[in-house]
């Protein structure tokens, strides 16, 4: 079941010709017979030659299992699951479950 699978941290990496990113999602059930659950967002830039851009952000969300998305309340982004491969995609962007 997807709300099982859910509470967890998540982890994204990347670089490029201008820098290096790491994103981790954290999430963990608010009030689990309101579908609720806390979104914690750490977000780290590090830019070529430059200091590294931090960023943390902490939201609710709710979700909906009829539609199988968690929405963060605050920007309203829809998280969704792959139980299978163990991921989260924001979108997109994928994010694998440690």
């Amino acid at each position: 079941m997807i709300q099982e699978f859910i509470p967890g941290t998540y982890i994204r990496s990347s670089s490029h010709e201008f820098g290096s990113e790491n994103d981790t999602v954290s999430i963990s059930v608010l009030n689990a017979s309101a579908n609720e659950y806390t979104i914690t967002r750490r977000w780290r830039y590090e830019r070529t030659e430059l200091p590294p851009t931090y960023q943390l952000t902490t939201s609710a969300g709710i979700y909906y299992p009829d539609e199988k998305v968690l929405q963060d309340l605050e920007s309203g982004d829809l998280l969704s699951f792959d139980v299978k491969e163990e991921c989260l995609f924001i979108g997109t962007t994928k994010y694998k479950k440690l």
